[in-house]
C-alpha cells in the first residue's frame, strides 16, 4: 500500500515549527508512512534535520524553466495524501498536478476558491480567528477524524539539537520574542502586540512566579525593547 505523504510549506521556519506537531502526528499513526515535504529556501535546512521527515524539496522561488523542471519530479509519482498546510496559492496551483489520493489545503476566506474544488481540493478555509492548532486539527480532520496532534516534544526528533539538546526543558518556561510582536516592523494587518519595555518586564515576572526559569530566543531583527532589555534587565556572564 502507498502511504507516502506529500507536505508544502513553503514559508517561513516559524510556520514549519507550527506545523511540526500535525506532521509528526501523521508520521506516528499512518502505518509505514513516507513524508515528503516541500520547503522553501528560508525553512529547508531546518527540515533537513528533522527525522520524521524522508524527502525534503526546496520550491524555486523565481524563474518559470525552474518552476516547470521542479513539477517534471513530481509527475510520475502518486501520493497517499497531499497536504497544503501554508496555504500558498503556489502551493495549491502546483498540488493541481499532483497525483493523489486525496488533496487538502488551508485556504484564505477571503479568497475564491472555484478552480481548487473544482479540481477536487478539499479546503479548510482559514477565518483568521481560529488557532493554528485547532485548524491544522481540521486538516487532519479531513483526511482522518482518529489521528489527534499530539506530538508537542517533536524537538527530540530534531537531528541537531546543539544548544538546545543541553537544556532541562522541563525546568524552562520558553519564549520567543521577535519583529512579529509588532505590527509596524512585520505586517500591517496584523494584530498588534507591541508591549512597552514596562509591560514586557511585568509580563516576565508574572510568568515567573511559579519560580521556573525563562528563556527567551529572538529573531533576526534588532529594535528597540530588545535592546532596552539587554541594556537594562539582563545581566551578561561570560562561560
Amino acid at each position: 500500500m502507498n502511504n507516502e505523504i506529500l507536505i508544502f510549506r513553503t514559508d517561513w521556519i516559524g510556520d514549519l515549527i507550527t506545523t511540526c506537531p500535525a506532521i509528526s502526528s501523521l508520521k506516528k499513526k499512518i502505518e509505514n508512512s513516507k513524508i515528503t515535504l516541500i520547503a522553501s529556501r528560508r525553512n529547508y535546512a531546518y527540515a533537513k534535520q528533522l527525522d520524521f521527515l524522508d524527502n525534503v524539496y526546496i520550491f524555486p522561488d523565481k524563474g518559470i524553466i525552474r518552476k516547470i523542471i521542479f513539477i517534471f519530479k513530481f509527475l510520475k509519482k502518486r501520493f497517499f495524501r497531499t497536504f497544503i498546510f501554508d496555504g500558498k496559492d503556489r502551493s495549491l496551483l502546483l498540488s493541481l498536478f499532483i497525483k493523489s489520493d486525496m488533496k487538502i489545503g488551508i485556504y484564505d476566506i477571503k479568497k475564491k476558491s472555484f478552480l481548487y474544488n473544482f479540481f477536487n481540493i478539499k479546503l479548510i478555509q482559514d477565518d483568521h480567528k481560529t488557532g493554528l492548532m485547532k485548524l491544522y486539527q481540521k486538516v487532519i480532520d479531513a483526511h482522518e477524524p482518529k489521528i489527534k496532534i499530539s506530538n508537542f516534544d517533536f524537538v527530540h526528533c530534531k537531528k541537531d539539537n546543539n544548544f538546545s539538546s543541553y537544556l532541562p526543558i522541563k525546568d524552562y518556561i520558553y519564549l520567543h520574542l521577535d519583529e512579529k510582536w509588532f505590527s509596524k516592523l512585520y505586517i500591517n494587518s496584523y494584530t498588534d502586540i507591541c508591549p512597552s519595555y514596562d509591560e514586557f518586564i511585568n509580563f516576565l515576572t508574572h510568568i515567573a512566579q511559579n519560580k521556573k526559569n525563562i528563556l527567551i530566543s529572538t529573531g533576526i531583527k534588532n529594535f528597540e525593547l530588545i535592546n532596552n532589555l539587554k541594556e537594562n534587565f539582563f545581566n551578561f556572564e561570560r562561560e
